[in-house]
């Protein structure tokens, strides 16, 4: 049973901005469900209309059966934002604690009603890689308790371990969503990644893109920097012919890649470019969702 529910969600900002773009998607009870794009995908907004800090310019999110737009204190009676500072004397002790200690503190605070819907926007940005993996073993453990998560992460590899079923999303809209190892599988063959020489011409990134886009097998092909990459089906036998299909073609390569897909494979073939993650944001916090436990 669907505990969250959004259809058709549009936001648009003064100025035109359209930060979320027709999103529909739901989120079943007991799921961890996760967003997973760059800053300015549109994550953050749609988290923010989901818990009624933030109105929709059109759609309907419905959240326990409950509107959000309608009723926004039946939808959430227990609306709790993370604080990073506190309050009076207390925000001296609390603004000495570091980026994991600010992360538990919000969480712990989320976590005081018992929700059985919680959400978090990108919990682990900013952490070190220690902390951010303390946190998705807690984060896990909380969802097998029975707490439906709806997660936004900038990293990969944190929509791989935690998310049952992350939604890409970029420019306002869902790309793809499903199982990772489906939305893996989907591409259909192995990822063949084709770098050539930071100084080589344009020229020769046109002739590389052209010699894969001709190779048998090969599907999805993608240019990104100075590297070009493809579906290769059946990648293991077929590498040959696609080195041979190069080296007639003399195309300077620097480096070749054979690998299984990976998120990060996904995000490419249905956005056209890599996820980066150098340029985040500020931490910022968790926010509680709709409802007590049983």
């Amino acid at each position: 049973m669907a505990i969250l529910e959004v259809q058709d969600l549009v936001k648009v900002y003064p100025g035109g901005v359209r930060a979320v773009d027709g999103v529909s998607f739901s989120v079943e009870e007991g799921e961890m469900f996760g967003f997973l794009g760059p800053n300015g995908a549109g994550k953050t907004t749609t988290i923010r209309i989901c818990v009624t800090f933030l109105g929709a310019t059109s759609g309907r999110v419905t959240v326990d059966g409950i509107d959000v737009a309608q009723q926004p204190e039946q939808a959430s009676p227990h609306r709790l934002r993370g604080s990073k500072r506190g309050c009076g004397r207390r925000s001296h002790l609390a603004g000495t604690f570091s980026g994991g200690m600010h992360k538990r503190l919000d969480l712990a605070q989320a976590l005081v009603h018992h929700p059985r819907l919680l959400f978090l926007d990108e919990p682990t940005t900013g952490l070190d890689p220690q902390n951010r993996r303390a946190l998705w073993n807690y984060l896990r453990a909380l969802n097998e308790s029975g707490v439906t998560i709806f997660l936004t992460t900038l990293y990969l590899e944190e929509a791989d371990v935690l998310c049952g079923r992350p939604a890409i999303i970029g420019r306002g809209r869902i790309k793809v969503e499903g199982p990772p190892s489906d939305l893996k599988a989907a591409l259909g063959g192995d990822m063949v990644t084709v770098t050539i020489p930071a100084d080589a011409s344009p020229e020769a990134l046109e002739t590389t893109r052209a010699v894969l886009s001709a190779v048998p097998g090969c599907s999805s092909v993608s240019a990104n920097g100075n590297s070009v990459s493809v579906v290769l089906k059946d990648g293991a036998a077929r590498l040959a012919g696609l080195v041979r299909s190069l080296d007639n073609a003399r195309v300077p390569v620097a480096r070749l890649d054979l690998a299984e897909p990976t998120l990060d494979d996904v995000f490419l073939r249905h956005t056209g470019e890599r996820l980066r993650v150098e340029e985040v944001k500020a931490p910022s916090h968790m926010t509680m969702g709709r409802g007590r436990r049983s």
